[in-house]
């Protein structure tokens, strides 16, 4: 009881929020507080208008005229509209005393006596015969309801409205008079109901198109339409012939604007109705590119752009890291590139071997150790990818040009100074919210007029139409740079008149699909405008490009590592030791052979120990030099030796 008390006093309407929370008792404050910030304050709320016994609302009732007895059929007689069997000859036909009359009801419905029209005969009717409506009086009804004057019986009118129905014959049925009034339209000189249409902007052109296709859809004839130019007197008031054209819809010259018009302020502040939404176009911020001569330091440093200094210093770095591995793997192995060389030269000789692998783009020596081989592999594999990428990103550096300022979005070109190009119907727009614009902007009918009269660098241009453009090679020096600036709804302009045709016809189309079979066309194939990089979009090459590339080298070169350690592991002395007792035990088993397979056994063992010596020696060729009882030179300038042969222990 305390609760409701204190509901009772304090959530009155228009009570503040604020005094309705202080007063509160605390273990209903955080709740009320939640209810009362989303609700605000209370306002009353009154109900609708009630329905009368006519089945009309009562600010919109029926007109009995069937009621009125003698005075209704006394006029009709009097107008000639009254038959002999007491039933109103309309412009459609005779009807009964009572249609429309009284109350409420589908009065074109079939089985009331009707149909009355040859829409509601038939298999399918249209969908507004069986809607309920009445005729009214405009003076006993709300400004709300919305009524129109009776096809039928002139001097009347009918309302759906004032019965709880929607128009639906208004806006799906095009009345006879509107079949006998003209049409005016301004479609850029071209036929709606035909095309192509050459010279115009693609996008003005699939909506033309899209247009005529929309006013078959609402019975609006060929004959109906007269087309007519935009007027030289709205011309001459604006910098846009677009705006101008919806100028004449307001003073009565047209009743229809054709062509990709967008929703802008001015053209609204003219009291014109836009049709339903047919797309969204952006605007976008172009900046053409212009090349500046190089200097001849610029120019002969130019091939060199491909990878930036930090990369060329890793590349330089892996080779010169490379030609030492290889020289402490191949020196002087028999018959190997670095053969017959001191240290020092087999430094130098490996160092000119592989960087010519880098000019070469690919390996110019011949491994033959096993670990030598292995790094090779890496070696290899990190000039193919240096040497393609470097192919790769050649080609674009020498044909960019120097770039001059850089201008990254429209803030920028207006820092600078520079003049912008644009359409004249975005001109409070774009003043609003760039100020600079008005001492720099360059307004024309659509933009393109000032740029190519080469009043500006930079220009505001819809972006449909730049595709376009770029897609049969136009305007190629253009780049859009930055976000979109602007984003207009696009359709067109129509007379109060026909705005409910004209919008239904619209939404009808695009729901079919048809809006989007044109919109398909719109996306251009790729641009025949050779793209070539922004200067300061960097197409150097960076450290981290080759990152995978060094770990791929540098697996390996621990795979070599790995094979070279076996490899002096093998040679060692004790391994020679064992080795050699292997031998002479072999040599001791064959005893109980007799001499000439000894003698094979013994020829097979040293041709073995000679193979052994040639590939796994560290110093191969004097090894095999003294083993085969040639002579070699060594390192110094000392004469060749002949291979010195001692008596050996029978056993060894």
């Amino acid at each position: 009881d305390r609760d409701r008390q204190i509901y009772s006093e304090v959530l009155t309407p228009g009570t503040p929020c604020r005094a309705m929370v202080l007063r509160l008792d605390p273990r209903l404050a955080a709740s009320t507080l939640a209810v009362s910030l989303a609700l605000g304050t209370w306002v009353d709320e009154r109900p609708p208008p009630a329905v009368g016994l006519d089945g009309a609302f009562v600010d919109c009732p029926c007109v009995d005229l069937a009621g009125n007895g003698s005075a209704w059929k006394e006029e009709l007689r009097e107008e000639g509209l009254l038959t002999a069997d007491g039933r109103v000859q309309t412009r459609l036909g005779p009807v009964p005393l009572d249609y429309g009359s009284g109350e409420c009801l589908p009065h074109d419905e079939a089985g009331r006596g009707g149909p009355y029209t040859s829409a509601c005969a038939g298999a399918q009717p249209r969908s507004w015969c069986q809607d309920s409506w009445c005729y009214v009086d405009p003076a006993n009804c709300a400004p709300k309801r919305t009524l129109q004057p009776s096809e039928f019986l002139p001097g009347l009118y009918f309302s759906y409205a004032a019965c709880g129905s929607i128009d639906r014959f208004r806006y799906t049925e095009p009345t006879l008079v509107d079949a006998l009034v003209p049409v005016h339209i301004y479609a850029q000189g071209f036929d709606i109901f035909s095309g192509p249409r050459p010279g115009v902007d693609v996008l003005d052109n699939a909506i033309i198109e899209f247009l005529g296709m929309a006013a078959r859809h609402v019975n609006l004839s060929e004959g109906q339409m007269v087309y007519r130019p935009v007027s030289q007197a709205s011309l001459s008031m604006f910098n846009s012939s677009y705006t101008a054209c919806v100028h004449d819809i307001a003073i009565g010259h047209l009743d229809v604007c054709a062509g990709a018009f967008w929703d802008t302020l001015q053209r609204r502040e003219m009291w014109v109705p836009f049709s339903s939404t047919i797309l969204n176009e952006q605007v976008n911020f172009y900046v053409r590119r212009v090349g500046e001569e190089l200097g001849f330091w610029e120019m002969v440093l130019k091939p060199t752009r491909a990878f930036s200094p930090s990369l060329w210093g890793l590349v330089i770095a892996v080779l010169i890291g490379s030609s030492v591995v290889m020289a402490m793997l191949e020196h002087r192995v028999a018959n190997g590139d670095l053969d017959g060389f001191t240290k020092t030269g087999s430094l130098m000789e490996s160092c000119n071997l592989t960087f010519l692998s880098l000019v070469n783009a690919g390996l110019s020596f011949a491994p033959l150790t096993g670990a030598g081989k292995v790094f090779s592999l890496g070696l290899g594999f990190f000039i193919l990818i240096a040497t393609a990428s470097f192919t790769a990103n050649t080609a674009s550096i020498l044909i960019a040009e120097k770039r001059g300022p850089e201008v990254n979005d429209l803030e920028d070109a207006l820092a600078l100074g520079e003049k912008v190009c644009a359409p004249g119907s975005i001109k409070r727009t774009i003043e609003a919210m760039h100020p600079a614009m008005e001492q720099l902007g360059v307004y024309g009918d659509n933009g393109y007029e000032g740029y190519e009269a080469g009043h500006c660098n930079t220009a505001l241009l819809p972006d449909v139409s730049m595709k376009h453009k770029q897609s049969q090679g136009e305007y190629c020096e253009l780049v859009a740079v930055g976000a979109p600036v602007l984003n207009y709804a696009t359709g067109i302009f129509v007379s109060e008149r026909l705005r409910p045709y004209i919008d239904l016809a619209l939404t009808t189309k695009h729901a079919d699909g048809t809006w989007y079979q044109l919109e398909a066309a719109l996306h251009t194939p790729q641009s025949k405008c050779e793209r070539v990089a922004k200067e300061s979009d960097s197409m150097e090459l960076e450290v981290h490009h080759m990152t995978g590339n060094c770990i791929l080298l540098l697996f390996s070169l621990g795979v070599a590592v790995l094979l070279r350690t076996l490899q002096r592991l093998e040679s060692s002395e004790a391994v020679r030791s064992a080795e050699a007792k292997a031998v002479a035990m072999a040599v001791r088993s064959t005893g109980h052979f007799d001499s000439e397979q000894a003698l094979a056994a013994a020829h097979a063992l040293a041709e073995s120990a000679l193979e052994y010596i040639r590939h796994h020696t560290v110093n191969t060729p004097v090894a095999v030099a003294e083993a085969s009882g040639e002579t070699r030179p060594d390192d110094g300038d000392a004469a060749p030796k002949q291979l010195e042969v001692t008596d050996e222990p029978r056993d060894t």
